[in-house]
């Protein structure tokens, strides 16, 4: 089977609005028989073989307004559908959990602090 596709989110990721951060870029890529992934260019025609696939990743849109100034309930949610990690919400969104994952209010607010523009 052959494949063609353009895909200018590998370049060119959706920008963020009123302080929002950029989205993820997009990517392709052909899954061998092996499960081995490999990388295609942005733009092509790729032969796929009987045993092999394509793999696309699609880019996220861009943000609406600063991340740390979202509902951290609202990232708390997130982090519970499993849309963000523990991690993300509090190197991006300023919103640091507690092991049994509620909010740290005190250490929300200290990490938020540190992310406000110098």
């Amino acid at each position: 089977m052959t494949v063609a596709y353009v895909s200018d989110g590998n370049v060119n990721p959706a920008l963020g609005t009123r302080g929002g951060l950029a989205g993820a870029t997009s990517a392709q890529y052909r899954r061998l028989a092996d499960g081995t992934l490999q990388p295609v260019p942005a733009c092509a025609e790729v032969v796929i073989g009987p045993d092999e696939t394509m793999v696309s990743i699609s880019g996220g849109g861009g943000g609406y307004g600063h991340p740390h100034e979202r509902d951290p309930a609202r990232v708390l949610h997130d982090v519970k559908e499993g849309w963000i990690s523990r991690d993300r919400a509090a190197s991006v969104y300023g919103v640091v959990l507690t092991d049994d994952n509620r909010i740290d209010a005190e250490r929300t607010a200290e990490a938020r602090q540190a992310l406000l523009p110098a």
